[in-house]
């Protein structure tokens, strides 16, 4: 019946499918085979065939980022739905259409899979001569835009369409997914960067590929070495795509700001995206100029200001920590309100944020301390980028958690409404008694009714 259609299903009563759950521990432990069957082929391949892997791979690690931080999100909706965080409101999402847990996993599973099938049949069984990612990319490509009612339409293209509004850099409205998703791809912009590497080495550009920290000198996949070098343009490519995630987020803290004439919190946003344009800025010298001293200080300057700012802007405005009075660890205090029972969750979540942030420190160790082969660079970036996305995922916990609990902000349930004063006095000033009335408790007590 009609009504049937409109009814709102209830988050934690979502049907379960055992047949589906099925499939996904069916898909997870081919997972599983697969990486061990890279690991054992590995231990037995010839010199010549892992310094081959590690050129190969450059085409593949911008799919395999996506596709890991695939799983991350997964685990991050099973853990709203497990904990009651209400994603689909704060995200804005029709209930009736949204992916239910099971579906995300499988997608992120089989897209994990996908990918590291295309790399051990390129690696190990044929020499496409980048026919094999071609087919990979175009592949992915023509699932995501498939116009077909087909294949979770509704879901690809709602997601396309915040994709779209976030890379509008300002000049929509920006709401909370648009910057959500604008903080992922600040996480994301090793993938950004490693375009370049990817169109260089498929178009035949060049005999050189240059990683965020370092230049490493690889075989060509093709012959035709005539049509350029890749590492003259490395400088271009880190400015301007590495320049797109900060930026984004710059333009969206701007527009934040003109809509609500609040300097705090968004203008000081704004300054720390602004550190983080400088970093990228600071990077692209650093590998321009590589063998010159001041490129390496400003490296590092830059690298200090933007960690700083980002650092202290996690702990204290996006989770809300360090002014609890209730829940404190020694120094280390939380919020007065938490999800998770266990407290060492968010501990470990505090250390591990601080310690990723500022990995980069090893990185330059390593590189001018000759700690590692320069061949094996390119793993280590590997490395580093996966643990920006594992921080990544647990940020977009305790965002959201903080989000769901203290949702009385600009862009959903709202303590303050925006009126004004016109025919009758009387109504007024009885709509502002109201709204005193509705404290931040009983606001959020009506979120988690919403659960």
């Amino acid at each position: 019946s009609a009504m049937n259609k409109l009814r709102v299903p209830e988050m934690d009563r979502e049907k379960y499918d055992p047949y589906l759950t099925g499939i996904v521990g069916v898909l997870l432990g081919i997972l599983i085979a697969i990486l061990i069957l890279f690991i054992y082929q590995f231990q037995v391949s010839s010199d010549e065939i892992v310094d081959r892997a590690s050129t190969l791979f450059r085409l593949y690690r911008p799919a395999i980022y996506l596709s890991f931080f695939s799983l991350l999100i997964a685990a991050d909706i099973s853990a709203f739905r497990k904990t009651g965080v209400n994603y689909i409101l704060i995200f804005e999402m029709d209930p009736r259409l949204h992916m239910t847990s099971e579906h995300i996993w499988l997608f992120a599973i089989f897209s994990n899979i996908f990918v590291l099938l295309f790399f051990y049949i390129d690696m190990f069984l044929v020499i496409s001569d980048g026919l094999l990612p071609v087919i990979m990319y175009s592949s992915l490509l023509l699932y995501i835009f498939n116009p077909l009612p087909i294949l979770q339409f509704e879901a690809r293209f709602w997601i396309l369409g915040r994709i779209a509004r976030s890379f509008s850099f300002g000049l929509l409205e920006v709401r909370f997914t648009d910057f959500w998703l604008a903080d992922q791809f600040n996480s994301l912009a090793s993938f950004f960067t490693d375009i370049a590497s990817v169109v260089c080495l498929l178009g035949r550009f060049g005999t050189k590929v240059v990683d965020d920290y370092s230049e490493i000198e690889i075989t060509n996949l093709s012959k035709n070495n005539d049509i350029g070098n890749c590492s003259e343009n490395a400088f271009i490519f880190l400015l301007t795509l590495g320049m797109v995630p900060p930026f984004m987020r710059f333009t969206q803290c701007v527009r934040r700001y003109l809509d609500t004439d609040q300097f705090w919190p968004h203008m000081w946003n704004a300054g720390k995206y602004l550190t983080g344009m400088i970093k990228v800025v600071c990077s692209a010298l650093f590998i321009k100029y590589s063998d010159q001293t001041w490129s390496l200080v400003l490296y590092i300057l830059s690298h200090i200001l933007a960690s700083t700012a980002t650092i202290l802007w996690d702990y204290l405005k996006d989770w809300g920590f360090f002014n609890s009075s209730k829940n404190r660890w020694f120094c280390l205090s939380l919020r007065d309100e938490l999800i998770l029972d266990h407290h060492y969750y968010y501990y470990f979540a505090i250390i591990e944020n601080l310690i990723i942030r500022w990995i980069w420190i090893l990185a330059i160790i390593l590189k001018y301390n000759k700690l590692i082969a320069e061949k094996d660079v390119v793993w280590t970036t590997l490395i580093f980028a996966l643990l920006e996305l594992l921080r990544r995922g647990i940020w977009n916990f305790i965002r959201l958690e903080h989000e769901h609990l203290h949702n009385c902000g600009d862009f959903r349930v709202m303590r303050r409404i925006s009126f004004k004063k016109k025919d009758s006095e009387d109504d007024y000033e009885m709509l502002v008694k109201i709204m005193d009335r509705v404290d931040d408790d009983e606001i959020r007590r009506m979120n988690r009714k919403l659960v």
